[in-house]
């Protein structure tokens, strides 16, 4: 038989997980999860300053962002924002540095992905290239199914998330660039766990 203790440790894991389940969103919206670094508390912020400050990074404009939904998970101290439109998802997935107030803040985001995307993987890009440029040449208008852009460190190597279950055999990136399926492999190195990106022979 359980004790009074057992009971109120089961008490606090069940009120955890509740203060920790997000609002019922779109099966069809894109989310991506941002994480703040630094130091920042979602508890002692403006949360409407907030997403003011996520829709200023990411460089869009209110009539884009207008279908966009942010909800902050303050138990988890994430913020998850869901969106209609793939091509918001990029610039929210590339994010590295929020302002509220005076203060910047870095942040890491990543986008969760569906049973309905698809990587792919394109090589001999320049390394010294950052993810934000990245994002701005291939997730455009020009690539209408890429939803996201993840160089491989150090390598010209980077891979792009699509809407849909069929990679694209070109991408537009200023210029057209053969594009390849994207196959990553867990590989265990001396106890930690690392990715390698492979793709079909280009």
């Amino acid at each position: 038989m359980a004790g009074p203790r057992m009971a109120t440790t089961h008490g606090v894991v069940r009120r955890f997980a509740a203060a920790s389940r997000l609002p019922r969103l779109q099966r069809s919206h894109v989310r991506v999860t941002v994480r703040p670094k630094g130091g920042l508390n979602l508890k002692n912020v403006s949360l409407i300053r907030l997403a003011q400050a996520l829709e200023t990074a990411e460089k869009l404009s209110p009539e884009e962002t207008l279908e966009d939904i942010v909800c902050p998970n303050i138990t988890q101290n994430i913020v998850v924002v869901s969106t209609p439109a793939s091509r918001n998802a990029g610039p929210y997935a590339a994010l590295q540095l929020i302002r509220l107030g005076s203060t910047e803040y870095h942040v890491s985001a990543y986008t969760a992905t569906s049973d309905d995307t698809c990587k792919g993987v394109i090589r001999g890009l320049d390394v010294d290239i950052d993810e934000r440029q990245l994002a701005a040449i291939i997730v455009n208008q020009r690539n209408p199914k890429a939803m996201e852009v993840h160089p491989v460190t150090e390598t010209t190597t980077v891979v792009v998330l699509f809407s849909g279950l069929k990679v694209p055999t070109m991408l537009c990136v200023l210029c057209t660039i053969v594009c390849g399926i994207c196959r990553e492999r867990v590989i265990y190195n001396h106890g930690l766990v690392a990715h390698r990106v492979e793709a079909d022979r280009l």
